[in-house]
């Protein structure tokens, strides 16, 4: 097995940070080890290990084909019988210092939207480039799940994906402010 590693260091005016990237054929680890700094102390010290289960291997609207790597094939075993699913991928062409360094944006693709902070936005640039999407289940063949509204690029590396339940994760009662309205769904 071949391994490259990049290591990055990101730095702000309130955090060090350093991420090692393993990157391999099948395997697909990223190690965050953030170090939060204070002029007087260290708030934070924790190491987070992620490991990429799949990847967008076609997008072709509306549908769109999510390859799972042979080492997690079994864990999509049963996900043909919900309609929908939860898809948490990386934002892998917004992992870089710039864009992990923004904290504050303007929705460019909902008119009227005032500066807010990434948090409240759905933003790429982020300090952890992670996206997440609902999307239809079409159907699954072994380790290739076809699905409608997948809102990644082909290669995005897949973090988790997880049943929709209309139970847990519909809320009919839910708000946003008025210039969500307008634009995309996401």
């Amino acid at each position: 097995m071949n391994l490259r590693i990049r290591r990055l260091r990101y730095v702000n005016k309130d955090c060090q940070q350093n991420v090692t990237i393993s990157l391999s054929r099948e395997l697909h680890i990223i190690i965050w080890s953030p170090i939060f700094v204070s002029s007087e102390v260290i708030h934070m010290r924790k190491d987070a290990s992620l490991v990429f289960v799949g990847r967008v291997l076609r997008v072709e609207e509306p549908t769109s084909t999510l390859e799972i790597f042979p080492d997690f094939q079994e864990a999509v075993k049963g996900v043909e019988t919900f309609s929908h699913l939860i898809v948490l991928y990386w934002l892998h062409e917004r992992d870089d210092p710039q864009n992990r360094g923004v904290l504050t944006v303007v929705p460019k693709r909902h008119k009227g939207a005032p500066r807010i902070g990434v948090f409240g936005s759905r933003s790429p640039s982020r300090p952890n480039p992670i996206g997440h999407c609902v999307v239809e289940l079409v159907e699954r063949k072994g380790n290739l799940l076809l699905v409608k509204g997948m809102d990644a690029f082909k290669g995005s590396p897949l973090l988790d994906i997880k049943p929709y339940l209309p139970r847990a994760d519909l809320f009919p009662d839910a708000h946003a402010p008025d210039w969500t309205l307008s634009g995309p769904r996401t």
